[in-house]
């Protein structure tokens, strides 16, 4: 189960010019963290109605607890609970507690192996025999 605490700044996520974003069901626009520093899951857009209910406002620094909950149709699902707003000094100096920022890829499984690279790894192995 992953868990870990970072530091982010909260954004409004656009989207690409091929799939811009588009507002929830309440007419919020999703946001997205950018990871100043510490361990974060590579799912960092939420929609703007998670945000709003879990008290993150776009532009400002927090400092989050984040915890792996239980997968549903979705694949892994995450929890990010914020922990206090940081102020931008505070924020210079953050890498050196939490330290550099890490996006871990989540698309794998819960123990961090992706399980298709691992047969396809175990079958070039076998082959070199």
């Amino acid at each position: 189960m992953f868990k870990s605490k970072m530091v982010a700044t909260v954004n409004e996520f656009q989207g690409s010019t091929a799939n811009p974003a588009k507002a929830d069901k309440n007419g919020l626009m999703p946001v997205i963290f950018d990871v100043l520093a510490g361990s974060c899951p590579s799912k960092i857009v939420l929609s703007g109605t998670i945000a709003e209910r879990s008290g993150f406002e776009v532009g400002k620094i927090y400092a989050i607890q984040v915890r792996e909950r239980t997968a549903d149709e979705y694949g892994r699902q995450f929890s990010y609970n914020k922990i206090g707003e940081v102020s931008a000094l505070d924020a210079l100096n953050v890498e050196s507690i939490l330290g550099a920022p890490i996006i871990v890829d989540v698309s794998k499984d819960s123990t961090g192996v992706n399980e298709s690279v691992e047969k396809t790894e175990k079958a070039e192995e076998y082959t070199k025999h």
